[in-house]
C-alpha cells in the first residue's frame, strides 16, 4: 500500500511489544516459562496477529510475477536470516566452542528467526494458490491443506492466519467486522481458558509425531493446529476490530500516541530481528529475573524491561538503516 494506514502501524507496534515481552519472560528466567500466565496469554495470539497483518498487505504482492515476488521476499526475509545466522554462528564457535563446524553454521541459519522463514513460505504458497484463478475460498482452503504437510516454522498454523489477513484486507471496511468484536472476544476467552498448558509448549507437536504416524496421533495433531489457529485468529481479530472501531482512519499526526506508535510500527521487522539477538544472545547471559516474585515480574519488571528493549532495538535499527548495505544485509530493507 502506497498510503500507510496508521492504525495498522499501531497494531504492529503493540504486537512487537508483546513479542518482546514474551521473550523477556522466556529467556530471562530459569524456571519453565510455560508456567507464566502472561507468557501463555501472549503466546496464544501474538505471532498469529503478526502473520494476519502480513497477509493483510499481501494482495498487491501476490499479483507479481513469481520470480519477482520470490526475489523480493528472499531479500527482505531470508537474506537477514542467512547473514545474522552466519555472524552469530561464527562468533559462537570462535569465542564459545573454540572450534568451527559447518553443521553448526547451517543450524544457526536454519533455526534463528523462524517467523521470517514462515512468512516467506506463506507468500510462496499463497502465490501458487492465487495463480490457480479459483474462487478465493477454494484456493485458500487448498493452500491451508497443503500447508499441513510443511511442519517447519509453524507453517501449518501460520498459513491460515496469513490467508485470513489476505481476505480481511478486502472486508475490513464492512460493518460486520466491527459488529463481531464481542464474538471474537468471547471465542478467544473460551478457547484460552480451556487450553491445556501443553498446547503452549513448542515441543507439543514433536511429542505427538514421536508417537508415530498413527490415525490417532494425526487426528490429535490436526485438532491441536486447528485449536491454535482459532485461538490466534479470534484474539487477532478482536484487537484489529478494536483498532478499527477506535482509531481507524486517523492519521499519525492526529494524536501523539498514534504518532509514536506508528513510528515503532513501521520498523517492526527490524525490531524483531535486533531484539531477538539482544535478548537471546546478550541479555540472557547477563540478566536473570528469578529474584522477583511472579506478580512483580509480570506486572512491573518484565513490561519495563521489554519497553527498554523495544526502545534500544528501535534505536539500533535506525542506526543500521543509515547504511544501505547494512540495512539490506541485516534488516532486509
Amino acid at each position: 500500500m502506497k498510503n500507510r494506514i496508521a492504525a495498522l502501524d499501531v497494531v504492529k507496534a503493540i504486537a512487537i511489544y508483546l513479542v518482546i515481552l514474551g521473550h523477556v519472560l522466556q529467556h530471562l528466567r530459569s524456571s519453565n516459562y510455560i508456567d507464566e500466565p502472561v507468557y501463555i496469554f501472549i503466546y496464544s495470539f501474538h505471532m498469529s496477529l503478526f502473520m494476519t497483518l502480513s497477509g493483510f498487505f499481501a494482495a498487491t504482492t501476490l499479483k507479481m510475477h513469481f520470480f519477482r515476488l520470490a526475489w523480493k521476499k528472499a531479500k527482505s526475509l531470508l537474506l537477514p536470516c542467512i547473514v545474522w545466522g552466519g555472524v552469530l554462528s561464527v562468533c559462537y564457535q570462535l569465542f564459545i566452542e573454540k572450534a568451527f563446524s559447518f553443521y553448526s553454521l547451517i543450524e544457526f541459519i536454519y533455526y534463528d528467526f523462524w517467523f521470517l522463514k514462515s512468512v516467506f513460505i506463506c507468500y510462496i504458497l499463497a502465490w501458487i494458490g492465487f495463480s490457480l484463478k479459483l474462487p478465493s475460498w477454494v484456493w485458500c482452503f487448498l493452500v491451508c491443506v497443503a500447508a499441513q504437510f510443511i511442519p517447519a516454522f509453524s507453517v501449518p498454523v501460520m498459513m491460515p492466519c496469513f490467508l485470513s489477513g489476505y481476505i480481511l484486507s478486502s472486508e475490513i471496511e464492512n460493518v460486520w467486522f466491527v459488529r463481531l468484536m464481542p464474538f471474537f472476544l468471547v471465542v478467544f476467552v473460551l478457547l484460552f481458558i480451556s487450553a491445556p498448558n501443553s498446547l503452549f509448549d513448542g515441543n507439543f507437536e514433536k511429542d505427538l509425531l514421536s508417537m508415530g504416524m498413527t490415525f490417532s496421533s494425526i487426528c490429535q495433531l490436526l485438532i491441536c493446529r486447528f485449536y491454535k489457529v482459532m485461538m490466534g485468529l479470534s484474539g487477532s481479530f478482536f484487537i484489529i476490530s478494536v483498532i478499527k472501531l477506535t482509531i481507524w482512519g486517523k492519521k499519525a499526526e492526529d494524536s501523539v500516541v498514534i504518532h509514536y506508535l506508528s513510528i515503532i510500527g513501521k520498523e517492526t521487522m527490524g525490531i524483531y530481528i535486533v531484539h531477538s539477538i539482544i535478548i537471546g544472545y546478550i541479555f540472557s547471559k547477563f540478566f536473570n529475573l528469578d529474584t522477583f516474585n511472579m506478580v512483580i515480574l509480570n506486572v512491573l519488571v518484565a513490561p519495563m524491561f521489554a519497553f527498554a528493549t523495544l526502545l534500544l532495538s528501535y534505536s539500533i535499527v535506525k542506526i543500521l538503516t543509515k547504511s544501505k548495505i547494512m540495512s539490506l544485509l541485516l534488516l532486509g530493507k
